[in-house]
């Protein structure tokens, strides 16, 4: 219920900021190209509330649905003609030059984008919270691998720029992926060796979409956590060891620990044996005893343990996919995604080929049918760490920041680099290199907006950026009915000479209008879709 909560109102006020300030661009320019301004509205439909300005005559709306707003000018519109007298005609907007009526148009996109680099300029400032490039295991045969990275490295620059986080080093290597270009990297070894390297994604076909492999994953990194423990499963081994959050291990039988993943093979060579712990907690060293239990990959990838020889299931991990799902003791597994299942070695084969893709699941219970989704976590080795003894790693996190003037710098390449990317996702939708099921409407994008206003001020304030880009980037796009279809028809007016004919404008309106419709239904259908998955039904 809180996540709903913050995802209606993180939605409404985010709409509410983004769409002022996209049509304050468009008042703002409008009147001072001398254009009056008729109305301003935020949101579509009955107004519920509304104030004319004595100063300007100008009417200021707040309408009841909050997908949008628009602002009328005298002469604009062929409703609006009609109101053009001597007295007013030097401000009608059809009287005024192509060029100030282009920069009208172009305002709005503008004051998204301009909108955008001034939230990342404050959080660059301030510093954007992520998690130190520290690799912890690198796989075989992968990009990484063959450019020489082992477990270990810290990367330290990213094309000739320090590499913060990484969430900055993922974000350049989607670039790259999408753009299909090489990358320059440096990186320090655990024995202070400074190495190059190389990633070549220029020959890469990358498939953008969901179930896609983040962009880490696919180029073979692993993330390297500290060995702190951030969470104790309730009953697992761990808390009858002693273990709490807060610990950092130090050693298991004797054997040093740098990272959390340095735990998994000693703890699983020794499942079912006694492992001595060695933690430091509160400056003190303490030893404590621990008794990893022996368990298939199941257990860690969606927290179930079946009745023997059987599909019905004897235990469900709490906060794991099966539980959140709703499975409960006693179910009994007879359909994955349509397939029966008739032992359990059949569920294992699903879900380890499944893991990170979500699944329908259909169990019996109580002689009833059911279906539940769930999605099998990526099999690493947090995740069957979790499994084994029943912990997390806190995150080794840092802030990516800078200097007030650099920060500025940073929060306009950002922009220009995440606004050219989206472009370039559309076009690779169009050619089908990437999904279309990347178009969210407004369930997914208040959705992200809910989660992001959960995780503090500073994540709300990035969303915020990167939608206010997005829809900078759409309102750009050569549609009619869309700023970038308005635009074109001036740069048509300004090479020809003559303003295009009514009967091209109509035209091309219905088939913007068309085009824009396809698009929200899209967006509805996919967030529909989502929306059946997320809920079981």
């Amino acid at each position: 219920m809180l996540h709903l909560i913050y995802s209606v109102l993180g939605f409404i006020i985010a709409i509410a900021i983004l769409v002022t300030i996209h049509e304050f661009g468009h008042f703002w320019v409008a009147r001072r190209c001398g254009v009056k301004v008729l109305r301003f509205s935020v949101g579509f439909g009955k107004p519920i509330w509304k104030h004319t300005s004595k100063v300007d005559g100008t009417e200021y709306v707040l309408a009841l649905i909050p997908l949008g707003g628009y602002v009328s000018m005298l002469g604009e519109a062929d409703n609006t003609k009609d109101q053009i007298n001597e007295d007013n005609r030097d401000q009608a907007y059809n009287e005024k030059s192509v060029y100030r009526r282009m920069a009208i148009t172009l305002a709005g996109p503008a004051a998204n984008f301009i909108f955008a680099i001034a939230a990342f300029w404050l959080l660059y400032i301030v510093g954007i919270p992520g998690i130190q490039p520290k690799v912890a295991a690198v796989l075989p045969d992968s990009y990484a691998s063959k450019a020489g990275f082992k477990a270990g490295d810290s990367i330290t620059e990213i094309d000739g720029e320090k590499a913060q986080t990484w969430n900055m080093v993922r974000f350049r290597i989607l670039t790259a992926l999408v753009r299909q270009e090489s990358i320059q990297l440096k990186s320090e070894s655990s024995n202070n060796t400074q190495k190059k390297h190389v990633l070549d994604f220029r020959k890469t076909k990358y498939f953008l979409g969901p179930g896609s492999r983040s962009p880490l994953y696919f180029t073979g990194f692993r993330v390297a956590l500290p060995p702190t423990i951030a969470f104790v499963a309730p009953g697992m081994a761990a808390e009858k060891a002693g273990l709490q959050m807060g610990d950092t291990v130090v050693r298991l039988n004797d054997q040093p620990i740098t990272t959390f993943h340095d735990m998994w093979p000693i703890l699983y060579k020794n499942a079912g044996s006694v492992v001595d712990v060695k933690i430091r907690r509160n400056g003190k060293m303490i030893t404590l005893k621990i008794t990893p239990i022996k368990q298939d990959k199941v257990i860690g990838l969606i927290g179930v343990r079946p009745k023997k020889n059987s599909t019905v299931i004897s235990e469900v991990v709490s906060g794991d996919p099966a539980h959140e799902a709703g499975m409960l003791v006693g179910d009994k597994i007879v359909k994955i995604n349509g397939l029966e299942i008739n032992v359990f070695r059949d569920i294992q084969r699903i879900v380890n080929k499944n893991a990170g893709v979500r699944l329908l699941v259909e169990v019996n219970r109580h002689g009833k049918t059911l279906g539940l989704n769930m999605t099998p976590k990526k099999y690493t080795q947090k995740t069957y760490i979790g499994g084994l003894i029943g912990v997390s790693a806190a995150q080794d996190t840092t802030k990516e920041s800078y200097s007030i003037l650099t920060a500025l710098g940073v929060g306009a390449w950002k922009t220009w680099d995440m606004s050219t990317l989206t472009f370039q996702v559309f076009g690779k939708m169009i050619t089908r290199e990437a999904s279309v099921k990347n178009v969210s409407g407004p369930f997914r994008i208040a959705d992200v907006a809910g989660r992001a206003a959960e995780r503090g001020l500073d994540w709300y304030i990035y969303i915020l950026a990167v939608i206010s880009l997005s829809l900078g980037v759409i309102n750009l796009l050569p549609i009619p009915v869309l700023d970038g279809g308005h635009f074109m028809f001036q740069v048509a007016e300004l090479v020809t000479g003559r303003p295009v004919s009514d009967s091209v404008k109509a035209v091309g309106m219905a088939i913007g209008l068309g085009l824009i419709l396809m698009l929200m239904g899209l967006a509805f259908y996919n967030d529909f879709v989502w929306l059946l998955a997320k809920f079981g039904m």
